[in-house]
C-alpha cells in the first residue's frame, strides 16, 4: 500500500467476491474456490464478514446434511438419488416423500430411463399400495413402468398413460397396487417412459424431457421436516489467514439456502457449542505478510480493520462490527417511470450521501442526473456487474433521479434517417416516372410520332411471375431443379428440397405458376410469425436468453422460406442468362 506504515491510522476494508455461475451442464462454475492474496505494510486486526450460497451440484445427501436434515441413524431417513435436475436444489429426491404435491423429484434430461431414488428408514415397513402423483404437463415425460426394490424384493409396477395437463407442472394422481413387501431399504427406478421432447440450445434436435414425481405415496415413508435454520456448525477448514485456520460458521434459513440466496458467514469459536445466533465475531490479527483467504463454497467475504488497531488488540469485537461506524439508513426509492430507455426514480428520506444501483450490466452508456441539479455522469462498477452512482442530496431529503440509456438516441436517429431515405426513394421514382411521361409527349410533338407510341417506350414495372424471353433449355432446366433440390435437402430437410424442385418445375413449365414460388416463402414467414405470436401469448413464455428455442416448430419452415427465396433467385438468373444470350 502506498501509505506504508501510516496506513495504520486509517480504516481498511478488503472485499473479496467469487466469480460464480449456476452449474448447469455443460456449464460449470467459473471459480470453484476463492484464493486471494494481499500484502499489507503493517500488522492489523480484522473483523471478518461474508456471504455464502448452497452449491446446487452437490449430492443430495450432502445438501441434506448442510441443511441439518437428520439421517436414518438420527431418526430420519437416508436419502439418495442417482441424479436430480442440474441446478435445481428443490428437485432432490426428498421432495418425492415430503407430502407436498407442489414439490417433486425431477430427473435430469440425460439418462431418464435409468434414474432411481433410494431411501433407508430406521425401521422396516410393510406396504402394497403407492398413491403416486406424477407431473404430467407438456414439458415432462411420464413414467409408464417402475421397478420397486425393497430389501431385495422386486416388484414391477405398470402405470397407465395419464392425460396431459395444460397447467404448468400439473400433477395427476395414479394409485397402483402390488403384492405386499416389507423392508427398510426402498428403491424406485424408472424403467420405461412416455416420451416428451423439448427444444435445447445445446442440441440441434429436441431432447428428451425429464420425469417429475411429486409423491411416491408410500405409507410409512415420510421425509422429516427440514429445520427452519441451518445448523451453523463452526468449521476451521474454510478460511485461513497467514496459513492459520480462522473458524467460521454459515447461518441462515433453510428456505433461503434451497433458493440459493446468500447466507451469512461469521467468525466463531470451535470450543463454543452454543447456537450460531449466540456466536460473536472474533478479531483476526494479520501480520505484514500476505494474508490468504480460501473457501470451497460459493461465497463472497470481506475483512474490515479499524484505524489505530493497537487499541483493540486482545479485545473482542461486537457481532457485525466493522470499525467503520454505524451505517447510514438507506433512503426509500420509488420508481415513477420505467420506459425502454429512460427511468425516473423518486428518492425520499435521504439523510446523507448514498449509492444508487441499477441492476443492469455495467455500461458507460447509462447516464444519471438529478432533476434540477447537476448530471451524475457515467456509472461506477458495483457488485462486479451493475451500474452505481454516488448521490449527495446536499441537505435535500426528497429528490428525483433520471436514468437514460444514451446510445438509444443514435438508434432513433438511424431509424429516422432510414424512413426518410425510403420516402425520398419513393419520391424519386414518382417524379422520374412523371417526367418520363411528360418527356415522351414532348418528343411525340416534335418528332411526328403519336403520343401513344412514345408512352409505350417508357419503362414500366414488370409482373414478377411473367419474365420476358423464351423458355430455357431442357439441360438448364434439369440442372437448376437438381441444384435447388439438393441445396434445400442439405440445408433444411428432404421435403424442403422436394418442395423447391416442384415449384421450379411448375414455374418453368407454366410462367404464371411462378406466382407460387414468389408467394410461398412470404406465406411461410407469415405463418411462422403467427405461430410465434400464438405460442408467446398463450404460454406466456419468459424473456430469457434461450427464448428462440422455445418455438420448436418455427425453425424449419423459416429455413424452408429462405430456400424458396433462393430458388426464385436462381430461376431469375437462369431466365435472364437465357435472354441475354439471345
Amino acid at each position: 500500500m502506498a501509505e506504508g506504515r501510516a496506513s495504520a491510522s486509517h480504516a481498511l476494508v478488503l472485499v473479496m467476491s467469487r466469480a460464480r455461475g449456476l452449474p448447469v451442464p455443460p456449464r460449470a462454475d467459473e471459480e470453484r474456490s476463492i484464493s486471494r492474496t494481499f500484502t499489507l505494510p503493517t500488522s492489523r486486526v480484522f473483523s471478518v464478514t461474508g456471504t455464502a450460497r448452497l452449491t446446487p451440484d452437490a449430492k443430495g445427501k450432502v445438501i441434506d446434511a448442510a441443511l441439518g436434515i437428520p439421517s436414518a441413524a438420527a431418526g430420519g431417513i437416508d436419502v439418495q438419488a442417482r441424479e436430480f435436475l442440474a441446478g435445481c436444489v428443490q428437485c432432490r429426491s426428498d421432495n418425492a416423500i415430503d407430502g407436498d404435491p407442489t414439490t417433486a423429484w425431477v430427473t435430469p434430461f440425460i439418462g431418464v430411463r435409468r434414474q432411481w431414488v433410494d431411501y433407508v428408514i430406521p425401521k422396516p415397513i410393510t406396504f402394497d399400495l403407492a398413491n403416486l402423483q406424477i407431473i404430467a404437463d407438456e414439458n415432462h415425460s411420464r413414467p409408464t413402468l417402475l421397478q420397486l426394490t425393497v430389501d431385495g424384493q422386486v416388484r414391477w409396477i405398470t402405470l397407465p398413460r395419464v392425460p396431459v395437463q395444460k397447467q404448468k407442472n400439473g400433477v395427476v394422481p395414479v394409485a397402483v397396487q402390488f403384492p405386499a413387501v416389507t423392508g427398510r431399504h426402498i428403491r424406485v427406478k424408472i424403467a420405461q417412459i412416455d416420451e416428451v421432447r423439448t427444444p435445447s440450445q445445446y442440441a440441434k434436435r429436441p431432447v428428451l424431457a425429464p420425469v417429475g414425481i411429486a409423491e411416491l405415496g408410500i405409507r410409512g415413508l415420510q421425509a422429516p421436516a427440514t429445520p427452519a435454520s441451518l445448523p451453523g456448525t463452526c468449521r476451521s477448514d474454510l478460511l485461513s489467514v497467514d496459513d492459520r485456520a480462522v473458524p467460521v460458521r454459515i447461518t441462515g434459513s433453510a428456505t433461503d439456502a434451497e433458493a440459493l440466496k446468500p447466507l451469512t458467514i461469521a467468525t466463531c469459536d470451535p470450543a463454543d457449542r452454543r447456537r450460531a445466533r449466540r456466536c460473536r465475531s472474533v478479531p483476526v490479527r494479520t501480520s505484514s505478510r500476505r494474508p490468504r483467504e480460501s473457501s470451497r463454497h460459493s461465497s463472497s467475504t470481506g475483512s474490515s480493520s479499524p484505524a489505530r488497531p493497537a487499541v483493540l488488540r486482545g479485545q473482542p469485537m461486537p457481532a457485525g462490527w466493522t470499525g467503520l461506524g454505524a451505517p447510514v439508513s438507506a433512503p426509500k426509492l420509488t420508481l415513477v417511470h420505467n420506459g425502454r430507455t429512460k427511468m425516473q426514480i423518486r428518492v425520499t428520506g435521504a439523510s446523507g450521501p448514498f449509492w444508487m444501483v441499477l441492476g443492469e450490466s455495467h455500461n458507460a452508456g447509462w447516464r444519471a442526473s438529478v432533476k434540477g441539479g447537476a448530471a451524475l455522469g457515467t456509472s461506477q462498477l458495483v457488485d462486479g456487474y451493475a451500474n452505481g452512482w454516488r448521490i449527495d442530496p446536499n441537505g435535500k431529503q426528497t429528490l428525483v433521479v433520471n436514468l437514460e440509456w444514451v446510445p438509444q438516441q443514435r438508434v432513433w436517429m438511424a431509424l429516422f434517417l432510414s424512413v426518410l431515405g425510403g420516402l425520398l426513394c419513393c419520391a424519386i421514382v414518382a417524379v422520374a416516372f412523371r417526367r418520363a411521361r411528360r418527356g415522351a409527349v414532348a418528343v411525340a410533338a416534335t418528332s411526328g410520332v403519336t403520343a401513344a407510341d412514345a408512352v409505350d417506350k417508357i419503362p414500366v414495372f414488370a409482373v414478377p411471375w411473367l419474365p420476358a424471353g423464351e423458355p430455357v433449355s431442357l439441360r438448364a432446366l434439369v440442372l437448376t431443379i437438381l441444384a435447388a433440390g439438393a441445396i434445400g435437402s442439405l440445408v433444411v430437410a428432404p421435403w424442403a428440397g422436394v418442395l423447391a424442385a416442384v415449384f421450379l418445375i411448375a414455374a418453368f413449365r407454366v410462367p404464371r405458376a411462378r406466382a407460387g414460388l414468389v408467394l410461398a416463402p412470404v406465406a411461410l414467414v407469415g405463418a411462422v410469425g403467427l405461430y410465434m405470436t400464438y405460442r408467446q401469448t398463450s404460454h406466456l413464455l419468459p424473456a430469457v436468453f434461450e427464448w428462440p428455442i422455445l418455438f420448436p416448430r418455427a425453425m424449419t419452415p423459416a429455413w424452408a422460406a429462405i430456400v424458396l427465396f433462393g430458388a426464385d433467385a436462381l430461376y431469375e438468373l437462369v431466365r435472364r442468362g437465357r435472354n441475354s444470350r439471345k
